[in-house]
Order: structure tokens, then sequence, then C-alpha cells
């Protein structure tokens, strides 16, 4: 289907899995494997909305330094200039409802697991990975955190997100300290 998932290395899933577990023979309550629905939709609205305030963020380098500007940032404002308004309209309607899709998210949870990235960590120097699996929270404003929890089978370090509702932050860290610490 293209989404997510299918780019999804087998090690990630392994690694939030094998975290699930560990957490739960550790004394965490644990109940089920959440489907969210909007992700791809999240996903899409925040990389439109960093578009069109990246047009902003760079007016003086697009005026006077374009040329200067990187391949991937050319192409990210090439892709905000190409924003309808009733795209931004859309995208905005998350950002002023969040709730909506906070609850559809964590239903009847307070924590939740998910992959960090789509692979391993990159080597040090060559990026910072690819960010789709933050980018329906962060639309969202939840507080999340990426733990190293295992080294994969090519040496570089695999991560689990935690996730938690709106001004649990608090639990969110606490959760991780307790369960998650042997990542830390």
């Amino acid at each position: 289907s293209g989404g997510w998932e299918t780019m999804l290395q087998k090690e990630c899933q392994q690694a939030v899995e094998e975290c699930f577990a560990d957490t739960i023979s550790q004394g965490s309550k644990s109940t089920k494997t959440i489907v969210f629905t909007d992700f791809e939709r999240l996903t899409r609205d925040q990389t439109m909305l960093m578009a069109v305030e990246a047009i902003k963020s760079f007016q003086h380098e697009i005026e006077y330094e374009y040329a200067k500007l990187s391949d991937h940032v050319k192409s990210l404002l090439k892709e905000g200039s190409g924003v309808t308004a009733d795209q931004l309209k859309h995208a905005r309607f998350v950002c002023e409802n969040p709730k909506e899709f906070e609850d559809r998210l964590f239903r009847d949870a307070d924590i939740l697991l998910c992959p960090s990235t789509l692979d391993t960590a990159p080597l040090l120097g060559t990026a910072t990975g690819n960010p789709m699996m933050s980018r329906a929270f962060n639309i969202l404003g939840l507080p999340s955190l990426s733990v190293p929890y295992r080294v994969a089978e090519n040496g570089l370090p695999l991560g689990v997100q935690v996730l938690a509702r709106h001004g649990a932050d608090l639990s969110l860290l606490l959760f991780a300290e307790k369960y998650l610490a042997k990542g830390l």
C-alpha cells in the first residue's frame, strides 16, 4: 500500500515488540496493539505545514542566497510553494483540534510504543534519519522521546519511541526510567 509499514525494517519492528514484551515482564500493564488510522494524514499535514513555514523561515535565503541552499531545502521550498489555501486549511484543522486525534490514537491507553525510525540510526555525520515516525505526533504536540533500545546486526542503534498524552510528560519520563532504563 506504500504506507510506513511497508518501509519499516524488520529489525525496527522486532525492537518494538521486544520492548513491549520487556515492559510487560517488568510489570507494566498492557492493553493491545493500536492501529492509528490518522497516521498517514497527520504525516502529510505536518510535512505540508513544515514546507509552508519553511518559505517564511528561508525568505532571506530565497531572495539573496538561493544557490547556497541544499537540494533538500530547495525541494522543501518547492513543495511549500505548491500548497493551496484549501490544503493549508485542511492541515491546520489538525493543529486546531489535536484532542480529537489524540483521543483516537490513545483510546484507553496512557503510554504508547512505536518505532523511532524506519531503520537503524544513520552513521554519524551523514544525516539525522527519516523523521516519518515522529511527524504525526509532532503535529499533535504530544510528548515523546526516543530511546536507543538495542543494537542492530549492522552495529547501529535501534530506537523505540514512547508517547504520552498532552500534559503527561512526567508520566512519560517515569515510564521510560522504570521500564526502558536498559536502553538509556
